[in-house]
């Protein structure tokens, strides 16, 4: 299911935009939506990124301060 939604939002040039993490379903998501040529940005506050679960290959991290901002 994750990789056909990847596809689908590629294929009609939607970007992606989640939490940022490398992991779980959307993590999967990212990867196909990536994989298909589409864009993806990823918001995560620092004290996750810290935490090494962000997604190294997204178009775009943005950090924020806090889960608060991040929801924003």
């Amino acid at each position: 299911m994750q990789k056909k939604l990847g596809k689908e939002l590629a294929k009609r040039n939607i970007a992606l935009v989640y939490g940022g993490a490398s992991v779980g379903v959307m993590g999967a998501v990212a990867d196909t939506v990536l994989e298909e040529g589409g864009y993806v940005i990823g918001v995560m506050p620092g004290f996750l990124e810290n935490r090494k679960i962000s997604h190294k290959n997204l178009s775009e991290l943005i950090i924020v301060e806090s889960m608060h901002e991040r929801k924003a």
